[in-house]
């Protein structure tokens, strides 16, 4: 990451910084330069907050277009990436409008996959139910056939975990949105009244570019941050 920021930055480009939820990189980045270590840092996936969207399997879809950006992802790979995860989409949604009737017929079908079923059910709740097996299944579900061997896996795990994946996209964007004010790049936080000199010595050594990054500094208590957050209101006020 450095290497790539050093290159940016000599050839004039803007930095390429990556958010908690984009990558495992991103996190460690944010917790040496918010948080501070006081021993040697490893990165463990529990300092992932929104570990779920960080899956390996969906990696090109996350970062393929910043490869591209700094010249990492050849623009050719990285179109076959974008085409690749509209396609995947694509096919949740055929999973979705692909419908099962329980009658006699159906039922027994799906009984030789180890699915009962009792009431009308689409692919996809089908394979939200752990004892589903996509690949036995492509074999009577046109929609699964359609779709590669590792996008079946993938269809499967994204059905089953959506709630979660969700639930984390949706705490990522509010926390973003709440973060993203902007502290002026200048300003001095010496002298300012109602901080303690932990977190003044704290934010003159970090310099967080924003509340958010702030927020996650070790030590910012919620009244320092409301009193940051004032103290920026007003200097951008002038």
């Amino acid at each position: 990451m450095a290497g790539i920021n050093a290159a940016l930055a000599a050839a004039g480009e803007p930095p390429l910084v990556l958010g908690r939820a984009e990558g495992y990189l991103g996190v460690l980045v944010d917790d040496l330069t918010t948080r501070g270590t006081t021993e040697p840092y490893r990165m463990f996936t529990s300092r992932a907050e929104y570990r779920l969207l960080l899956g390996v399997d969906s990696a090109t879809r996350r970062l393929a277009e910043h490869g591209r950006r700094v010249g990492l992802v050849d623009p050719e790979r990285a179109d076959a990436a974008a085409r690749r995860w509209r396609d995947f989409d694509a096919a949740l949604l055929a999973l979705a409008k692909e419908r099962w009737s329980p009658d006699a017929a159906t039922r027994s079908k799906l009984s030789a996959f180890g699915i009962e079923l009792d009431s009308p059910a689409s692919t996809a709740d089908l394979l939200r139910r752990p004892e589903a097996d996509p690949e036995r299944l492509a074999a009577a579900s046109p929609a699964l056939a359609a779709m590669e061997g590792r996008d079946r896996r993938l269809a499967a795990e994204s059905l089953r975990y959506e709630g979660y994946v969700a639930r984390h996209r949706r705490e990522a964007a509010r926390v973003e949105r709440a973060g993203a004010r902007a502290i002026p790049p200048h300003m001095s936080f010496v002298g300012l009244p109602g901080f303690s000199r932990e977190v003044v010595e704290k934010l003159e050594r970090v310099r967080p570019e924003t509340l958010g990054r702030a927020a996650r500094i070790d030590g910012m208590t919620p009244a320092a941050l409301a009193l940051l957050a004032a103290y920026v209101e007003k200097a951008v006020e002038r």
